[in-house]
Protein backbone atom coordinates (compact mmCIF):
# COMPACT_ATOMS: atom_id res chain seq x y z
CA UNK A 1 0.00 0.00 0.00
CA UNK A 2 1.21 3.46 -0.80
CA UNK A 3 0.08 6.83 0.52
CA UNK A 4 0.85 10.02 -1.33
CA UNK A 5 1.12 13.23 0.66
CA UNK A 6 -0.06 16.11 -1.52
CA UNK A 7 -0.35 18.80 1.14
CA UNK A 8 2.95 20.72 1.42
CA UNK A 9 2.38 21.62 5.09
CA UNK A 10 1.72 17.98 5.97
CA UNK A 11 4.88 16.95 4.16
CA UNK A 12 6.86 19.61 6.03
CA UNK A 13 5.53 18.43 9.39
CA UNK A 14 6.23 14.77 8.61
CA UNK A 15 9.77 15.56 7.49
CA UNK A 16 10.39 17.64 10.63
CA UNK A 17 9.10 14.83 12.84
CA UNK A 18 11.28 12.33 10.99
CA UNK A 19 14.31 14.57 11.44
CA UNK A 20 13.65 14.96 15.18
CA UNK A 21 13.13 11.22 15.64
CA UNK A 22 16.07 10.40 13.37
CA UNK A 23 13.93 8.02 11.31
CA UNK A 24 12.57 7.79 7.77
CA UNK A 25 9.34 9.71 7.06
CA UNK A 26 7.27 6.51 6.82
CA UNK A 27 8.46 5.47 10.29
CA UNK A 28 7.60 8.92 11.63
CA UNK A 29 4.08 8.63 10.21
CA UNK A 30 3.69 5.13 11.72
CA UNK A 31 4.81 6.27 15.17
CA UNK A 32 2.62 9.37 15.12
CA UNK A 33 -0.36 7.34 13.94
CA UNK A 34 0.12 4.72 16.67
CA UNK A 35 0.45 7.44 19.32
CA UNK A 36 -2.74 9.11 18.10
CA UNK A 37 -4.64 5.82 18.17
CA UNK A 38 -3.46 5.07 21.71
CA UNK A 39 -4.33 8.58 22.89
CA UNK A 40 -7.83 8.44 21.40
CA UNK A 41 -9.27 4.96 21.91
CA UNK A 42 -12.45 4.34 19.97
CA UNK A 43 -13.79 2.18 22.76
CA UNK A 44 -15.39 4.69 25.12
CA UNK A 45 -16.23 1.97 27.66
CA UNK A 46 -12.56 1.04 27.94
CA UNK A 47 -11.65 4.68 28.54
CA UNK A 48 -14.29 4.98 31.26
CA UNK A 49 -13.12 1.75 32.89
CA UNK A 50 -9.59 3.14 32.91
CA UNK A 51 -10.75 6.26 34.73
CA UNK A 52 -12.70 4.17 37.26
CA UNK A 53 -9.63 2.02 37.88
CA UNK A 54 -7.54 5.17 38.51
CA UNK A 55 -10.12 6.54 40.97
CA UNK A 56 -10.25 3.22 42.83
CA UNK A 57 -6.48 3.44 43.39
CA UNK A 58 -6.81 6.82 45.13
CA UNK A 59 -6.57 6.84 48.94
CA UNK A 60 -9.82 6.94 50.91
CA UNK A 61 -10.03 10.17 52.89
CA UNK A 62 -13.29 9.33 54.71
CA UNK A 63 -14.49 5.73 54.89
CA UNK A 64 -17.97 6.48 56.22
CA UNK A 65 -20.90 5.28 54.08
CA UNK A 66 -22.13 7.78 51.52
CA UNK A 67 -25.58 7.95 53.20
CA UNK A 68 -23.96 9.05 56.44
CA UNK A 69 -21.84 11.66 54.68
CA UNK A 70 -24.83 13.08 52.83
CA UNK A 71 -27.11 13.18 55.87
CA UNK A 72 -24.79 15.28 58.00
CA UNK A 73 -25.31 19.00 58.06
CA UNK A 74 -22.34 21.19 57.35
CA UNK A 75 -20.94 22.93 60.43
CA UNK A 76 -21.87 26.56 60.55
Amino acid sequence: MSIEITNPETERVVRELARRLNVEPDEAVRRASEAALEANPDDEDAAIEGIIAEVKRLPVSDARPIDQLLSEEEPG
